[in-house]
């Protein structure tokens, strides 16, 4: 639809992070990326291409013990794991 603006695209995504329906994933860059999996889960990133792929780890969801962390209550962990995806690796070769 490209009478959209994209001020109009990110205020509904806002809104929709608002309610809980997406969330921001945090990545290290220019661009604002948002998942729609409200699973548990972690991000491999891509540094070349940034693509983003979820990645599920019970090991990284326990890494933040439960309870209070010097005066800190953790209520999620999300771990970006950054490296080079198969698809630009192949095309290095």
């Amino acid at each position: 639809m490209p009478s959209i603006s994209l001020a109009t695209i990110y205020k509904s995504l806002d809104a929709l992070e608002s309610v809980g329906l997406v969330r921001a994933v945090p990545v290290i860059s220019e661009k604002r990326r948002y998942d729609a999996n409200d699973d548990a889960h972690h991000h491999l990133i891509c540094s070349r291409c940034g693509s983003i792929r979820d990645y599920y780890s019970h090991d990284f969801d326990q890494f933040v013990p439960k309870g209070t962390v010097k005066g800190f209550v953790p209520e999620a962990v999300s771990v970006n794991i950054t490296g080079v995806c198969e698809g630009c690796r192949q095309k290095n070769r």
